[in-house]
């Protein structure tokens, strides 16, 4: 309930200082459980990512955002949840498998930070761990700014790409060889609808 309240109270601040434009917006699933990956330069990522996404997203957002008191309080009423990047956080990933088994979508940057310039990076192993434990299917978003990083009066586009089946890893393909496999082509998938 509170996630609806700010989406419909932020959403116009968005609009008057973000110029957005959606596109592919009939390729978000309705009534299951997925994760959405996303390319990530601001934290206006999560807000301009909501619009075409109804239902409430529950992000993956790294430990140092909760050491401020109000902020915690604030992500933690939006549904996130905290990760510690780099320390193999198993009760993170245990707490996205159940987001995604309960029918609802878990929103994580694959990237694992934010880039300062706009530039693509590569996927850390999270979203496909995540993807390989649950079997859940992978929703690529690119979100490009006219400015490269968010400013404000900023243009934003943001196209939502074709549905990512989970598919299993052959008998001879390893764990990190199915790792490299679902990273590199959710972020192919997010690297191509960026060039348009």
């Amino acid at each position: 309930m509170f996630y609806r309240i700010m989406r419909w109270i932020v959403y116009p601040f968005i609009r008057i200082f973000i110029r957005v434009e959606h596109f592919g917006m009939e390729n978000v699933p309705k009534n299951k459980g997925y994760i959405l990956a996303a390319n990530h330069t601001s934290i206006a990522d999560m807000f301009v990512i909501a619009v075409p996404v109804k239902g409430q997203i529950c992000y993956m957002a790294k430990e140092e955002i909760f050491k401020v008191p109000v902020v915690k309080w604030l992500f933690k009423a939006l549904g996130c949840f905290a990760v510690r990047r780099g320390k193999g956080d198993t009760e993170a990933i245990d707490k996205a498998c159940d987001i995604i088994k309960s029918g609802k979508v878990l929103g994580i940057f694959p990237e694992g930070t934010r880039s300062k310039t706009g530039e693509l990076g590569k996927a850390k192993a999270g979203v496909a761990l995540i993807a390989m434990q649950t079997k859940a299917d992978i929703l690529p978003i690119s979100i490009k700014y006219s400015t490269g990083t968010f400013k404000l009066f900023c243009k934003a586009t943001v196209r939502v790409g074709k549905l990512i089946p989970y598919t299993e890893p052959d008998e001879e393909e390893s764990q990190r060889a199915s790792i490299r496999r679902i990273s590199g082509e959710v972020m192919d998938n997010i690297a191509a609808m960026h060039q348009i």
